[in-house]
């Protein structure tokens, strides 16, 4: 998890952040929410969310959105928590076809 969030850190880290949003889809990633998963989770995005536009996170489950929304209320983050790609995409401003 550390290597992968740590590839996913560098290959965004050239981006121009502040014109662009962010969706992270969290449909497949493994249901867990042990301690040590939590805190790598949430340095991750850390490091990764500040700074673009707007982001949201897609989850697939009602229990998963009950878990982003605390974690990224814990964190301070902005962020919102969707089931639906359509609605993550109004929220992030983006047509629902594009």
């Amino acid at each position: 998890m550390r290597a992968s969030n740590a590839a996913i850190a560098a290959s965004g880290a050239g981006l121009l952040r502040a014109s662009l949003t962010l969706l992270l889809d969290l449909r497949e990633a493994p249901p867990r929410n042990d301690e040590d998963f939590e805190s790598e989770a949430t340095k991750a995005l850390a490091r990764f969310a500040p700074g673009f536009k707007a982001h949201a996170f897609l989850v697939k489950t009602a229990v998963g959105r009950l878990q982003a929304t605390r974690m990224t209320r814990d964190r301070g983050d902005p962020a919102q928590v969707f089931i639906t790609e359509a609605e993550a995409l109004a929220h992030l401003g983006h047509p629902e076809n594009h």
